[in-house]
Parts: structure tokens; C-alpha cells; sequence
């Protein structure tokens, strides 16, 4: 079994690790105004995901997600930026919370060591301690409901209460591998186009990105309503062409299924749409079974097509150029 796959075992594990750790974190003891995700890739998603809860439960503070290698505004008193690097090493976190430091903003980090772990200790700024020895896409739960404890306790997510927070853990020990291996044949072979809008949008880009990573397999994600005002064009003409190479995959739940220009979207499109229920029992938990699915349909892919999901040997290169260009640059 791959790394991975054994990583997916133990997220019921992870979210309860991570709700803990938040709760329990007592160097945040203030309401941010504004609260600013920065990370990269799977910790830039956990971003994504807080922008789909405060769109429909509401927070007392803005959220905003910066995946860069700066910060394109002027910190603020009452801002908090969360800056997650999960091997703590990624250079544009790095070179972003420098930014922040010398800016005197207020920051936690979270991370589970590297170079961002050892500024943090020698700038003293707030951190939660990652469970080491992951692979980063997989230690979501852990990371996302640290942020959730954090904020329910510090009274900025008001709507959720640890009943909802607990209600939606028990969500990722739900058996949904039959589920994600019918999602996955019918994804099999073809170019695939998520269709969501809020608050699931956060669903349909870790789709993308899992379907890219684990099973090396190209995607596009596009947000209702605005498509309705563009690419939808675009598709009706990809289709006139490479109608049998073309899968539409709609991700969402309650929220999105009731929707008026969902509706529209599925008339006017007039074809063939399978949607990924993600269920009726409250955003935060189809949110929790939206990412789960994601990556057992991403590993059940990466198996049809005999490849390897832990390696990520494009990205290892990237990395490794941009090093090399930095040198001793990079923080």
C-alpha cells in the first residue's frame, strides 16, 4: 500500500489531533478583524476551504487566501496570517513570513518542522506542531481543524459549536469506496471539468488538484455563476470536437443541487452531467466528505492507470531549480 493510501486511514485520527490542538492553543487570545491563509498547494487549500465556511455559516472576520511569495498588502493590527508550509521548507511561505516579520504582523505558523519551525522559535510567534513524517496533501484534517478549533474558541466562527465540529470528524470514517470507484471509472480516460460554486468551490479545487497529484491526471475547475457568463461557451464548442474525451463532474450538496442557476446551468448546457452528491447534513460535514472523496477517487485513478500517487517528481524539480536559483537568497 502506498503512503498515501495509509495517510487516508488515519484522517478520523488527524481531525481529532488537530480539533484538540486548536482548542487547546492559548497564544491566540484575541478576535482578528481579518484572517489571512498563506500557504502553497495543500496548505494553501485549507484557505479555500475557510472562504466556503465563512460564506455560509458567516465569520466575524474577513478571509482572505495568499498563495504567493508575498503578501500584496500592508498587515493590519487586527489581521492574523496563518502561514502553513507542512514540511516547513516551501521558499514562497518562507519568503512571505519574512515579509510578515518585518512588518510586525501577527502570525501563527503551522507547521510540523523544517526552516519555518526554527524561525518561528527564534522570532517567538505562535505555532501549532504538525504530525510528522506525512506527505503534506495528506495531513488536510489535521491542519483544517486546528484552524476550526481556534477560531470556534476565539469566537470568530460563532455558527459552528463543537457538536457540528465533532459531527463532521465522524464524517471521514464513512465507508465511501464503492462511491469513489464508480466516480472514478466514470473519470477514467477523460479530460475532467469540475462544476461548483460556494460553499463548495474549495471541494472542486482539491479535486483538481488531488486528480493532479495522486493520479497525474489534468483538470479544470470552473465556479457558477460566473461561468454562465463565459466559458460556457468555451465548452459548447470543446464539445462540438471532443465530446466522448469530456467528463462535467458537478461537486456540491444541498446548497448547490436547490440552486436556481445550477438549474439553469444543467438546461442550458443540455448534456450529460454526473454530480458527486456530497449530501444533505450540513456544509461543514459535505465539506469533510467532499475532500475525503476527492482523494479516494484521485488513488482509485492513480490505480487504474498504474502510477505511482506519492510521487510528485515535477513539482521535486521545481523545487530543486528554484533552490538553486535562490541559493542563499531563499530566506
Amino acid at each position: 500500500m502506498n503512503k498515501l493510501n495509509k495517510i487516508f486511514e488515519k484522517w478520523y485520527e488527524l481531525a481529532k489531533i488537530g480539533l484538540e490542538k486548536g482548542l487547546n492553543e492559548e497564544c491566540i487570545d484575541f478576535s482578528p478583524r481579518e484572517i489571512v491563509i498563506v500557504g502553497m498547494g495543500g496548505s494553501g487549500i485549507v484557505g479555500n476551504t475557510l472562504e466556503d465556511i465563512s460564506h455560509f455559516y458567516g465569520m466575524n472576520a474577513k478571509v482572505t487566501t495568499v498563495k504567493s511569495n508575498v503578501i500584496p498588502f500592508k498587515p493590519d493590527e487586527r489581521s492574523l496570517f496563518i502561514v502553513i508550509s507542512y514540511s516547513g521548507n516551501t521558499i514562497e511561505t518562507l519568503s512571505a513570513y519574512k515579509q510578515l516579520l518585518e512588518e510586525n504582523a501577527k502570525t501563527l505558523v503551522i507547521t510540523s518542522g523544517g526552516l519555518l519551525e526554527k524561525f518561528a522559535i527564534e522570532n517567538k510567534s505562535c505555532m501549532i506542531k504538525l504530525t510528522p513524517k506525512l506527505l503534506p496533501r495528506g495531513d488536510f484534517p489535521e491542519i483544517f481543524y486546528s484552524i476550526l478549533g481556534l477560531l470556534v474558541k476565539n469566537n470568530v466562527l460563532r455558527a459552528i459549536n463543537n457538536e457540528k465540529l465533532h459531527s463532521s470528524i465522524e464524517v471521514l470514517k464513512e465507508d465511501l469506496e464503492n462511491y469513489a470507484k464508480n466516480i472514478a471509472n466514470e473519470a477514467k480516460d477523460k479530460i475532467v471539468i469540475f462544476i461548483s460554486s460556494k460553499p463548495y468551490l474549495s471541494v472542486a479545487i482539491r479535486f483538481k488538484n488531488d486528480f493532479a497529484e495522486n493520479s497525474k491526471s489534468i483538470s479544470f475547475v470552473e465556479e457558477i455563476p460566473e461561468f454562465l457568463h463565459n466559458s460556457i461557451e468555451g465548452i459548447n464548442r470543446l464539445l462540438m470536437f471532443y465530446k466522448d474525451r469530456i467528463k462535467i463532474l458537478s461537486i456540491g450538496g444541498k446548497m448547490l443541487f436547490n440552486n436556481i442557476f445550477y438549474e439553469s446551468f444543467k438546461e442550458a448546457l443540455n448534456l450529460k452531467i454526473t454530480e458527486v452528491d456530497l449530501g444533505s447534513d450540513g456544509v461543514l460535514n459535505e465539506i469533510a466528505r467532499g475532500f475525503k472523496l476527492s482523494g479516494l477517487v484521485s488513488l482509485k485513478l492513480a490505480s487504474i492507470y498504474d502510477i505511482d500517487p506519492d510521487e510528485t517528481s515535477s513539482i521535486d524539480v521545481y523545487k530543486e531549480k528554484l533552490s538553486s536559483v535562490l541559493g542563499n537568497r531563499s530566506f
